[in-house]
């Protein structure tokens, strides 16, 4: 066995040595302390999460002129629609309020009363007195817990961020702020009016954390998808407030959320929040988010009832009438497969 000589001039044996990996390994480790990032989202168990748009943990209130195409749902207080508004399904845990001419593209199903004004159009079904269970989807984030520091952008400042830890984010006026797949999280974000996020999301969502405050009043913008997939995970209890068009879901379990009109676009989101104000003018688009690339498949729902079936055909049970091409033959042949009874012989056909 080889011998080493110590620093002491002590003799150690190579089997004592730790591989170079080990030790960078247990170096990472020691000095990378991370922090868990916990978000959950809670909603009735009757609605489908992906059928839902905005759910407040507490109240939901949709001002007058709301624009809203999925569902909407209040897990514990009032659900309240104003004057003229025009919803999709609607869920509350206790009262629902739906002002004059309001209009609601499905059904309506309430805690305790439903109260309609007059020119009140529900082209569903309205329900009252049903209880409301309530579940949840949660998951999980680490990130470093040591910050990098605050990141501002000045006017006309163009910037690349990799995931991370950092302090304060502040996008100003003009300035572009281009982000990737992974996390990162922030103190307090502030991004400013015409100030820019631009997102990667091609490889994974990209995923902000803001603990403090979170203000926004810029835009987003996609990088190589049509759709960015986009997660803001809002763990503060400060009000949050979104003044221009937004484009991401929006999950604040622990703060009020409130979303101005920003007209003429309005807004592509899922939101979630403690009390949920849209103000009047507000327009919600539907916003798809990869919920099975956050907290993995969480249930199998199987093909409609009516989704035909085929049967593929048993060992030699077919040979697919595959011929071989003799010497001097000019015939084109060929097989193929066809679904059982749209070909000759049941199914299978040559030509």
């Amino acid at each position: 066995m080889a011998l080493l000589l110590g620093c002491s001039g002590e003799e150690v044996s190579e089997g004592d040595v730790e591989p170079v990996e080990a030790v960078r390994a247990n170096e990472h480790s020691a000095t990378v302390v991370e922090q868990t990032l916990n978000l959950k989202v809670e909603f009735p168990d009757d609605v489908k999460l992906t059928d839902a748009s905005v759910i407040g943990t507490q109240t939901l209130t949709l001002k007058d002129r709301v624009t809203l195409t999925k569902a909407a749902t209040s897990n514990r207080l009032l659900l309240s629609v104003g004057l003229d508004a025009k919803v999709g399904h609607l869920r509350g845990a206790r009262a629902i309020q739906l002002k004059d001419r309001a209009k609601v593209t499905g059904n309506v199903t309430a805690g305790t009363t439903l109260t309609k004004g007059p020119g009140v159009v529900i082209t569903g079904t309205g329900a009252t007195n049903v209880a409301a269970n309530l579940t949840e989807v949660a998951w999980q984030r680490k990130a470093p817990e040591v910050s990098l520091g605050p990141i501002t952008l000045n006017a006309e400042e163009r910037r690349f961020l990799e995931p991370g830890t950092y302090g304060n984010l502040t996008v100003r006026s003009r300035a572009k702020l281009t982000l990737t797949t992974g996390v990162y999280v922030f103190q307090n974000v502030l991004i400013e009016a015409q100030g820019e996020l631009s997102l990667d999301s091609r490889l994974g969502p990209v995923q902000m954390f803001a603990k403090g405050t979170f203000n926004y009043r810029g835009s987003v913008a996609s990088l190589g998808v049509e759709m960015p997939q986009f997660i803001v995970g809002y763990l503060g209890t400060t009000a949050a407030l979104i003044e221009a068009p937004f484009t991401g879901a929006l999950i604040a379990p622990n703060a009020d959320v409130r979303f101005q009109a920003a007209l003429p676009e309005g807004h592509r989101a899922f939101i979630l929040g403690k009390n949920v104000t849209l103000d009047a003018d507000t327009k919600i688009l539907p916003y798809p988010v990869n919920w099975v690339s956050l907290v993995g498949p969480t249930q199998y729902e199987g093909p409609p009832d009516n989704t035909p079936t085929y049967t593929m055909p048993r060992a030699g049970e077919h040979p697919g009438d595959l011929d071989h091409r003799r010497p001097g033959d000019r015939r084109r042949r060929e097989w193929r497969l066809e679904r059982r009874g749209l070909g000759k012989r049941n199914g299978w056909q040559r030509r």
